[in-house]
């Protein structure tokens, strides 16, 4: 059967198949693609062929990934000669930054969009917490969009604790499977339980010592759009830089 990979743990896969039905997935032995080394042969995002283990314990055996159209990824956190897949086969990327609580360097930004456009993956650039923001930040989010959309980004302003600006965004994903990732603390989860109401992603302040996010995804998972399309949320990452093949 085919499957969609919702979710890997590194050793185990949540599978969701062709009929809807949700399995645990697991590899025999190494799994290994022609073109691509990783620290991880199957990825978020992937379709796999595999075979039904036990019916009982809804597990199956991951025998072939089929090809990708495209990919993104990132050095691996833990071996820094090698990359991290960090999903596959997306319709577009979307980087959630801020200007205060934390504050998304421009470097993160461009390194972001460096990496989608090495991978042909179209990308977004969705600022929140516009809440939060001050005249002198609004001045700076107006000049950072325009410099962005002149290169032929699209670029927004919500916010999801006063749930402000987002029904542009929720038309831009969807119908599409969309990669999103940001800095922890910029408010990604939040964001998620708007566009995605039920799935209850977890939620963490900004570390007051450091005014730096803390973790609350450790694993990228794919999650189903009411109104259709899919997201793909990873872990917040302090640092992005994009992987080679």
């Amino acid at each position: 059967m085919k499957a969609l990979v919702y979710k890997s743990t590194g050793s185990w896969y949540i599978l969701k198949d062709e009929e809807g039905r949700i399995w645990n997935g697991r590899t025999k032995g190494v799994l290994k693609l022609d073109d691509i080394t990783s620290t991880n042969p199957i990825a978020v995002g992937d379709v796999v062929e595999c075979e039904v283990e036990s019916e009982e314990n809804v597990t199956a055996i991951i025998s072939k990934i089929q090809h990708r159209h495209n990919y993104i990824n990132r050095q691996s956190p833990r071996h820094k000669a090698q990359h991290h897949i960090v999903a596959a086969n997306l319709d577009q990327s979307m980087l959630v930054a801020t200007l205060k609580e934390p504050k998304t360097s421009q470097g993160f930004i461009d390194r972001f969009l460096v990496a989608s456009e090495m991978y042909h993956v179209p990308a977004i650039i969705v600022f929140n917490k516009s809440d939060l923001y001050k005249a002198k930040d609004i001045e700076k989010y107006e000049r950072w969009k325009a410099m962005y959309e002149t290169v032929g980004y699209k670029v927004l302003l919500v916010s999801a604790e006063k749930n402000e600006g987002l029904e542009e965004l929720k038309e831009l994903l969807k119908d599409k499977i969309t990669l999103v990732s940001g800095h922890s603390g910029v408010g990604k989860s939040s964001l998620l339980n708007v566009i995605m109401p039920g799935k209850n992603r977890k939620t963490q302040d900004v570390s007051g010592w450091s005014g730096k996010g803390q973790h609350t995804t450790t694993f990228a998972e794919m999650f189903d759009i009411p109104d259709g399309g899919k997201i793909i949320d990873t872990p917040g990452m302090r640092e992005f830089g994009p992987g080679g093949y």
